[in-house]
Parts: C-alpha cells; sequence; structure tokens
C-alpha cells in the first residue's frame, strides 16, 4: 500500500517562505488522499524570535486547533536565555524538559515531564566525569561515569581524550 502512495506523491511539488533575513517561515506541502482528488496544501509554520532562533513551531493540525481554541500550544516551544542556550523546551509530542546551565553553558541540571532530574557533575577543565538522573520516588543514581587520559597516557596519544565512559 506504501508503494502506491509513494508513487502518487512521487512528484508533489513543495513550497518554502523565508522572510527578509532569510529565516524559513513557513514549508507548504501538498496532499491528496486518492489519485485524481484536489490537492490541499498543509502549512508547517516557523516562529523566530529578534535574534532569530526558532521560539515556535506548528503543524498544520496544531494551526487549524488554534484557529479554533487560541490556547492551543504550538508543536515545539523554546525558551532561550540571553546568551542564546535553549533553557526550556515544550513539546505536544514529547513533554517540557528544563535545564540549568553553569557559567560555562555546560548543563549542571536537568528535569523533564516524567519527574526525572539530571545532575552532570564536572572535572576542571569542564568535561563531564558523572551524569546522576532521579526518577520520582526513586534513589539518585549514576548513570554515566567519564574517564579522561592524563599526562601518563601520551604513548597512544590518548591525554585529554575520553578513555571510558560507562553508561
Amino acid at each position: 500500500m506504501q508503494a502506491l502512495t509513494m508513487g502518487m506523491h512521487h512528484k508533489t511539488p513543495g513550497l518554502s517562505v523565508v522572510d527578509p533575513r532569510g529565516l524559513p517561515i513557513r514549508s507548504v506541502d501538498y496532499w491528496r488522499e486518492v489519485e485524481g482528488d484536489p490537492t490541499q496544501a498543509r502549512i508547517n509554520r516557523t516562529f523566530h524570535d529578534a535574534a532569530g532562533r526558532v521560539v515556535e513551531q506548528w503543524d498544520p493540525r496544531l494551526w487549524a486547533l488554534k484557529q479554533e481554541e487560541p490556547l492551543t500550544p504550538a508543536n515545539l516551544t523554546t525558551v532561550f536565555s540571553l546568551s542564546g542556550n535553549a533553557l526550556f523546551t515544550d513539546s505536544v509530542d514529547a513533554g517540557w524538559q528544563l535545564t540549568l546551565p553553569g557559567l560555562g553553558n555546560e548543563v549542571l541540571l536537568g528535569w523533564d515531564s516524567r519527574g526525572t532530574g539530571r545532575k552532570v557533575e564536572y572535572d576542571d577543565l569542564l568535561r563531564p566525569v558523572v551524569v546522576f538522573e532521579q526518577g520520582v520516588a526513586e534513589p539518585r543514581r549514576a548513570v554515566e561515569r567519564m574517564a579522561y587520559g592524563g599526562p601518563d597516557h601520551g604513548v597512544r596519544n590518548q591525554c585529554g581524550q575520553l578513555i571510558r565512559h560507562d553508561d
């Protein structure tokens, strides 16, 4: 069955729209259920902030719902820090994620919609050495450990390189 629909859509054109900054703001795909029926435009919308970062993405399904229900959330919403790091993302499919960066833009803490918390510990060179996770009503546990080559690992050119990753 999929081969039949692939043949029907093989030469269907697509359309992309960019704003004056050159950022993509719309993509239009055309769809039809039965060959010979008129096509229907399926418009994906992308909204950018003043810095040009994508802050909202809408698919045709949720955009149509937003016209009836103004409080309908976007498929993907992202909130950025002043330095440009994504602090919060909210996806209607995957849930939300919140991260707290450190001074070197490294991720220190993170939480998600499942109630899982993550903490990353770093060495003096800001390389991650251990990642802890804690679920709802669960004890904290180390889920990843990393080890890096020191000055004595020069024989194999492993100085400063990740030489062990346990997960």
